[in-house]
């Protein structure tokens, strides 16, 4: 993936945890947006590989996007208590079977 594009994306990540704060108190998108504007390649024997900042980005990216997923599915499936048994089947796609009744003559 080139490099600006992880950017961008790494970069709205980190603005999605942000969400609702001042702009001025988003400090790990201020430091992210550092460290991409320091990155520059040397030479090898002084620093690490030209695409070694862009897998770490990738990395991090993929952390930031699954802990946010995670959190939005704790959010659709965490526990409210005890549910009743049409609950429960509805949660899975379920149907439960008709109850039996005898007619009343």
């Amino acid at each position: 993936m080139p490099l600006n594009s992880v950017r961008g994306k790494l970069l709205r990540e980190i603005g999605l945890l942000y969400k609702g704060w001042p702009k001025e108190q988003w400090s790990a998108f201020y430091r992210a947006q550092d460290l991409f504007d320091v990155n520059q390649i040397s030479e090898n024997r002084y620093c690490r590989q030209p695409g070694a900042a862009v897998v770490d980005a990738e990395t991090y990216l993929c952390l930031l996007e699954n802990s946010r997923k995670h959190q939005e599915l704790i959010k659709i499936y965490h526990g409210k208590g005890e549910r009743s048994v049409q609950e429960a089947a509805n949660l899975v796609g379920l149907k439960l079977p008709e109850l039996y009744k005898e007619d009343e003559e």
